[in-house]
Order: C-alpha cells, then structure tokens, then sequence
C-alpha cells in the first residue's frame, strides 16, 4: 500500500463486511472519536501488480451504524443490514431494524419487517451473527441484549435463533429449549448440506459474569444447526492443535467449502481484562480437527486484533482488515 492511502485508511472496528464480485465490502463502525459511522468503503486486489485498491461506495440515505451484520443477496445487488448500534430512537427499547441497499440505485432504505406470529421481533442485540443459509434465508443467533443492558433485566446474552425471509420479510422465532446454549461473540459459517457452523465466542452462560475467565481454555467444540431440521448438534472438535477459545474473531470459509480459517480475537471472556490475539487457526471440518499452523504458513501476520474485517479474495486471500 503506497503511504497516501495508508493515511487516508480510518481507525476502525465493528463494522459489517460482505463480499460482492470479488471485493471485500466494510459498512459503519467504530471509528476515531465516533462510536457510530457511515462509512462504507471496498478493498480490491489489482490483478497486475497485487496492490490493494480502497475506494468509497457512492451511498444516500445512510444510517449511522456499528456492530451491524451484512448480507449480500444472491442476486448480487441487494444488500441487507441488521442493525445494532444506530442514531434511531429504538437502541434499546425495541427490535432489531433491517435496512436495504440496492447497488444499482444507491440508496438506503428500511427493508419491510414482520413479527412473528404477528406479536413478537428479535430484540435489538450486538455481537450476534446473520448467516445467509442456502435456503436463501437469514438466520440470526445469540447476542449481547442491548434492551436488557439498557433496562437492567437480568440476562443480557441470548440464546435464541430466527429466520429472515428477504422475500416476505417475515421474522420466524426458531428457538428451542433442547440446546439453550447462550452464545455472545461467536461466529457462524454456512457450510455444505444445509448447516451453519457456530464456533467460538462465549456459549453456555447468562453473562460474561457467569463466565470463569479461564485465558488457557481450548476451543474443543462447536455447534451445527440443521437448516431444513430445525435441530441443534454439539460437534466435538478434535486434534493436538486445538487453539484458544475467544471471541469476536475474524473467520471465512476457505475456498474447498470444508475448511476454516480462524485469526485474532479477544481471549479473555469476562469483559474485565482484554487480551486481543494475532494467531491463526484452521479447522478441517470432514475431520473436525483442528490443523497444524507453525510449519505451514510463514509471512508476517497480521497484528493482534478484535472484531475486524474478514474476506476470501479471489478464492485464495484471506484478507484481514482494520479491527480494534
């Protein structure tokens, strides 16, 4: 990168990334001396040199945002944004807002949202996940209660699940009492035959409080969710390579469709003593094994971070961008 753009590159953290015609896309944020952001910006690889391309994406409308999730429909126009973080009066008295953009007219817009049953929406939260699973639908899990944070009302992590219709716009509750596992800081990958994989973050507890901060505990499990069964499954993981568990680290899916990559993340999950990562982490997931790293990546890695930007370039970068 020439030290023009390096200077024009903002601080940033806990924005929403997608991927759309082989760039890597960054919405909002926590920026230097804001907490919410409109910035939304690309990262291309120039194909004859391998220099990085940054470019602002033309927007109207925009909507302050951070921790947000993005989802690029598979028509590779219209993009969906689940809030968090915003400037709307709904921060933490109401549900969790959709907002669309269409790449080909530039604008945002609220994209339609219907209750569950007619009553109910997924309470507004953040460092949740939006997964878009092959059935076309958004499936939202887990999360940091902003609504209970606010009020004071016992639990703030959850352990529901719900689908988005970006059809109907229709929310479906899919939570069930046979797997209540908490979950806060994970993260979630769609993977063949109809699952998202649910890996790391804290799991199984009320509040970070409840969570023993235990900086040597290993990430020897995970959980899968059955899209077409609407059924949890734990996955033992396995290996003599097993990592740390942490949460809110960077993951993608590698270009085989079976195996992921894992870096940085904060290792510490009782929220009183952040200790970020620069370690990278592959799991093979025909095996459930987690893979040796030391003999077989070289390079200068990345710096420690935490809820950074993520994104497989051209089938074969694993690009890593801005984080706290």
């Amino acid at each position: 990168m020439t030290d023009e753009q390096i200077n024009l590159l903002p601080g940033r953290s806990a924005g929403a990334t997608f991927i759309r015609n082989d760039m890597m896309y960054i919405y909002g944020g926590i920026v230097s001396r804001a907490a919410l952001s409109t910035q939304f910006t690309s990262i291309a690889i120039n194909d004859q040199d391998g220099s990085l391309v940054y470019s602002d994406v033309p927007q109207t409308i925009a909507v302050p945002m951070a921790y947000s999730q993005a989802v690029m429909l598979p028509d590779n126009n219209r993009l969906l944004m689940f809030g968090s973080y915003t400037d709307n009066a709904t921060l933490y008295s109401g549900k969790l807002l959709v907002y669309d953009y269409r790449f080909d007219q530039r604008v945002w817009r609220t994209a339609p949202a219907l209750p569950y049953n007619n009553v109910t929406f997924p309470v507004n939260r953040k460092e949740y996940t939006a997964t878009l699973g092959a059935d076309g639908k958004v499936y939202i899990a887990g999360g940091y209660n902003l609504v209970s944070a606010m009020n004071g009302a016992g639990s703030f992590i959850m352990a529901d699940i719900w689908s988005y219709d970006p059809n109907t716009g229709q929310f479906v509750d899919l939570s069930q009492s046979l797997l209540p596992n908490y979950m806060i800081g994970h993260t979630a990958i769609a993977i063949p035959d109809n699952k998202i994989l649910f890996i790391m973050g804290t799991m199984g507890y009320h509040g970070r409080t409840d969570h023993p901060p235990n900086l040597t505990e290993l990430c020897n499990s995970s959980l899968v969710y059955g899209i077409t069964t609407n059924k949890w499954m734990q996955q033992e993981l396995n290996g003599d390579n097993a990592p740390w568990r942490r949460e809110r680290a960077s993951a993608i899916l590698g270009p085989d469709n079976s195996t992921i990559y894992i870096f940085g993340g904060v290792r510490d999950s009782s929220g009183n003593f952040y200790n970020p990562l620069a370690n990278l982490a592959i799991l093979d997931t025909t095996t459930w094994a987690w893979q040796p790293v030391g003999n077989v990546v070289f390079g200068i890695p990345p710096t420690a971070r935490y809820e950074a930007n993520a994104a497989l370039l051209k089938g074969q970068y694993f690009v890593i961008a801005n984080g706290m």
